[in-house]
C-alpha cells in the first residue's frame, strides 16, 4: 500500500478461483476501500485486491512485519510508518486479511496510537465488524435489498450516534419512486417501507451526479421538507450507493444512504469519514444481494423453463398447449392478460388469451404487423419488446375493452430456426414496468414453447391432412362419379342406337356432355391447382398490369353467364391503376369472384365492379346483394374445401377451393384478398389489393 492510499493495479499471479464467478467476486472485492487479502496456512498470499498492490505470492510477514496468523484485530505500522489495523478471519482454505488506513481517524502520526486514540478506534472498528458480520450472515441466506438495508440501517446509527440513517432504493421497473428499505431512528422508523417520489429530490440529485450531497438547510431546500419538519431533521449527508458494475437488472446507482441530524451543523470530519467509508459498504452490500439474487433468479428461470417444458409437453393438442403456455407465463412475469399472436401472410391472428379478469379477446381478428410497431420490433430483432399502453383507436369495440386500463406490454417472439412463428403478448394494468428479469426468463420460455407450439401445429396439420384426405376422397369419387355416370351412360345409349339414326335427337345429349364435361374439367383444374399450389410448384410470372383492363375482361368474360341467369354486373374502374401482378392468375381471381357473386345471388343479381385506390393500395372491390356471411363463419371461408350450408337455398355444385386457391394466387403476387363486408341477407364485398408499384 502507498503513503497515500490510492494505489494502481499492478500485473498480479492468476486469482484462485478465477473464472466468471472468480472475476465477480475479484470486482466486489476491488470496490472495498480497504485492503483485502486470502492468506494460506503457510503465510503465503493467495491473492491481493488493488489496495494492497501487487503483493500475491509474497510472504504475509514480509508484506506487514509482526502480524501473526490469528482471529481478531491487530495494530500494524504500514509503509512509511502509517498507522493501520488487520482483521484476520478464518475460512476453511486459510485466512481472510483485511487492513485499514487509520490516517482519517488518527492523524498523521506513525507507530502505535496514543491510548485515547485507540479506543476511539476499537469503538469504530467494533462497529464496522458488527455491520460486516450482520450483512454477511443475512447475505448468506437473504437475497432481499430490502432486508440487507434494515440490517446496515440500523448498523448506520452505531456510527453516528446522534443521526437516524435511511437507506433510499430505487426499484427495479419503478425509476421514479424511492423505496425506503432501511430506516433506523427515531424519525426515520416511520418512513420504513414508504414509497416517495424521486424526482426533484436530493436522492435524485446525489444518484445522478454520483457525488455526496450535503445540507444545513435540509427543511428550506428540499421537496419533502415537510417529512423533513416533522422530524425537526436540520442537517443531512446523503451519499450515492452505487455498483462497481453493471448489475443484472441494468442498475448502477442503487439509491442513496442518508445520515439525517437534529443539529443546524455541519457533520465533523471524522463524521464525513465514517458515513463515506459506511456507504462504501453498504454498496458492496446491496450489490453482492443483487447478485446473489441474479443467480437465485437464474436458477427460478430455469426450473419455470424446465417445468414448462414437462407442462406443455404432456399435450399435442393446439389448444392445450397454448392454454398451458399462457397460463405459465401469467405467473412467471405476475402479468394480468396474455394472448397469442400467429403470424400470416404479414399479419397477425388472435389465435387465444388468457386474463386473470375474464375480459375475452377476438379470436381470429386479423391486423397487419406493419401497423403495429412494437409488434414489428419484437419479429424483426426476434427479442422480447417492452412497451407502453396500447393505441385502442383503429381496433374494434371488443378488443378496445379488452384492453382497456392496460398499462404496460411485453411483446415475446416465439422463435423456431430463425423464423418468429408466433408472439406472446403480456400486458399489465398496474403501473410495474416488465423488468430486465422478467425479459431473460420469458424470452427462455418462449424459444420452449416456440419448440412445443410448433410441435401442436405439426400434430394438428397431420390430423387435418388426414381429415381432409377422407373428406377429399369421398366428395372426389362423388363430384367425379356424377358427370362420368351422365357422360358414360348418354354414350351407351348412343352406342346403343337408343336415339335412332336422327341426327337432331342427339342434340340435347351432346349439349349434357359438354355441360357435364365442362363440369368435370373445372373440378379436376381446381384439384390439380390445389396440389401445385400447396406444393410450390405453381410459377408466378410478374409484369406490370393496368388493373382496369384485367377488371374489365373479366367482366366480360362473365358476361354470357350473367346474361342466361339475367343478372346485371356494374363496372366502374378508375384509369391508370397499374400493378405488379401474374397476368393469368389475376384474371382466376376475378373469375371466381364474380363467378361467386353471381352463384350465390339472391334473385336477380346486382353485382358491383369497382376498381378504385384504397389506402391498402391499388384494389378491385366485387360486391353483391346477396346471401351473405354469417360473422362465426367469415373467417373460414378462405380454408380449403370449406363451404357454407344454408338450409334456405340449395347446394350449389363445386369443391370450395375457389376462394383458397384465390386468396393463395394473391399473396403470391405480394397482393391480399380479404371479406371486406358481408350480412347475412344482404350481400358480402371481397376485396383484392395490391402494393403500389415501384416506381
Amino acid at each position: 500500500m502507498t503513503e497515500d492510499g490510492a494505489n494502481r493495479r499492478q500485473d498480479s499471479p492468476p486469482r484462485p478461483g478465477e473464472g466468471r464467478g472468480g472475476a465477480d467476486a475479484a470486482v466486489v472485492m476491488d470496490a472495498l476501500a480497504d485492503g483485502a487479502a486470502l492468506v494460506a496456512d503457510s503465510g503465503t498470499i493467495l491473492w491481493a485486491n488493488a489496495r494492497l498492490g501487487a503483493v500475491a505470492g509474497r510472504r504475509l510477514g514480509d508484506v506487514l512485519p509482526g502480524v501473526e496468523l490469528k482471529a481478531g484485530d491487530q495494530w500494524v505500522a504500514l509503509p512509511s510508518g502509517v498507522p493501520g489495523a488487520v482483521t484476520m478471519g478464518r475460512t476453511d482454505t486459510g485466512w481472510t486479511l483485511l487492513v485499514k488506513d487509520l490516517r482519517p481517524w488518527l492523524g498523521e502520526a506513525g507507530g502505535r496510537p496514543p491510548p485515547r486514540a485507540m479506543d476511539l478506534d476499537r469503538a469504530l472498528g467494533a462497529a464496522f465488524r458488527g455491520a460486516l458480520r450482520a450483512s454477511r450472515d443475512e447475505l448468506e441466506t437473504e437475497d432481499r435489498p430490502e432486508e440487507i438495508a434494515r440490517v446496515l440501517a440500523v448498523q448506520g446509527t452505531r456510527l453516528i450516534r446522534d443521526a437516524d440513517c435511511v437507506i433510499a432504493l430505487v426499484e427495479p421497473g419503478r425509476p421514479g419512486v424511492i423505496h425506503i428499505a432501511g430506516a433506523e431512528g427515531p424519525w426515520a422508523s416511520t418512513l420504513l417501507g414508504r414509497h416517495l417520489p424521486l424526482p426533484g429530490s436530493f436522492v435524485e440529485q446525489s444518484m445522478l451526479a454520483q457525488q455526496t450531497v450535503e445540507t444545513s438547510r435540509a427543511q428550506g431546500v428540499s421537496v419533502h421538507s415537510a417529512l423533513l419538519a416533522g422530524g425537526d431533521i436540520q442537517t443531512m449527508r446523503l451519499v450515492p450507493v452505487v455498483a462497481s458494475q453493471r448489475l443484472p437488472d441494468g442498475r448502477v446507482a442503487l439509491g442513496t444512504i442518508g445520515f439525517y441530524s437534529r443539529r443546524p451543523k455541519p457533520f465533523s470530519r471524522l463524521q464525513r469519514t465514517l458515513i463515506d467509508d459506511f456507504a462504501s459498504l453498504v454498496s458492496l452490500s446491496l450489490q453482492r444481494a443483487a447478485l446473489l439474487r441474479a443467480v437465485r433468479v437464474t436458477a427460478r428461470r430455469l426450473e419455470v423453463a424446465i417445468e414448462l417444458a414437462v407442462d406443455i409437453s404432456a399435450s399435442l393438442d393446439e389448444r392445450e398447449v397454448v392454454r398451458r403456455m399462457l397460463d405459465r407465463l401469467l405467473e412467471t412475469v405476475a402479468a394480468e392478460r396474455a394472448a397469442l399472436l400467429r403470424i400470416d401472410a404479414g399479419e397477425t391472428v388472435v389465435e387465444d388469451s388468457r386474463d386473470v379478469l375474464g375480459i375475452p379477446d377476438v379470436i381470429g381478428y386479423r391486423m397487419p404487423v406493419a401497423m403495429q410497431p412494437l409488434m414489428a420490433e419484437a419479429i424483426s430483432s426476434q427479442r422480447p419488446v417492452v412497451g407502453g399502453a396500447y393505441d385502442r383507436g383503429a381496433l374494434p369495440a371488443a378488443l378496445q375493452r379488452a384492453l382497456s386500463g392496460v398499462r404496460h406490454t411485453l411483446s415475446v417472439p416465439l422463435v423456431l430456426s430463425g423464423e418468429v412463428i408466433a408472439v406472446v403478448v403480456l400486458s399489465r394494468r398496474r403501473d410495474v414496468e416488465f423488468g430486465a428479469d422478467e425479459v431473460a426468463t420469458t424470452q427462455l420460455v418462449g424459444n420452449l414453447a416456440a419448440l412445443a407450439l410448433r410441435n401442436s401445429w405439426l400434430y394438428a396439420e397431420a390430423q387435418e391432412a388426414l381429415r381432409i384426405k377422407s373428406e377429399f376422397l369421398n366428395m372426389a369419387a362423388h363430384e367425379l362419379r356424377t358427370p362420368l355416370t351422365v357422360v358414360t351412360g348418354y354414350m351407351s345409349l348412343l352406342r346403343d342406337g337408343n336415339f335412332g339414326p336422327a341426327p337432331p335427337a342427339w342434340k340435347h345429349p351432346v349439349e349434357m356432355l359438354d355441360a357435364k364435361a365442362g363440369e368435370l374439367g373445372r373440378l379436376v383444374e381446381d384439384l390439380l391447382l390445389t396440389a401445385r399450389l400447396e406444393s410450390g410448384g405453381l410459377p408466378v410470372h410478374k409484369e406490370r398490369v393496368d388493373l382496369r383492363a384485367a377488371a374489365l375482361a373479366a367482366v366480360r368474360r362473365a358476361g354470357p353467364r350473367a346474361e342466361l341467369m339475367g343478372a346485371h354486373i356494374e363496372a366502374e374502374a378508375a384509369e391508370g391503376m397499374l400493378v405488379e401482378a401474374d397476368r393469368d392468375h389475376l384474371g382466376r381471381i376475378l373469375d371466381n369472384l364474380l363467378n361467386n357473386a353471381l352463384t350465390y345471388s339472391r334473385g336477380t343479381a346486382e353485382i358491383r365492379l369497382r376498381v378504385r385506390r384504397r389506402p391498402e393500395g391499388p384494389a378491385v372491390e366485387v360486391e353483391d346483394h346477396g346471401r351473405g356471411i354469417p360473422a362465426l363463419l367469415a373467417a373460414r371461408i378462405f380454408e380449403r374445401f370449406y363451404r357454407i350450408d344454408d338450409e334456405g337455398y340449395p347446394q350449389q355444385p363445386g369443391t370450395g377451393l375457389g376462394l383458397y386457391i384465390s386468396r393463395e394466387l394473391a399473396l403470391r403476387q405480394d397482393a391480399r384478398l380479404w371479406l371486406d363486408w358481408s350480412e347475412v341477407g344482404q350481400g358480402s364485398r371481397f376485396v383484392i389489393s395490391f402494393p403500389e408499384p415501384a416506381t
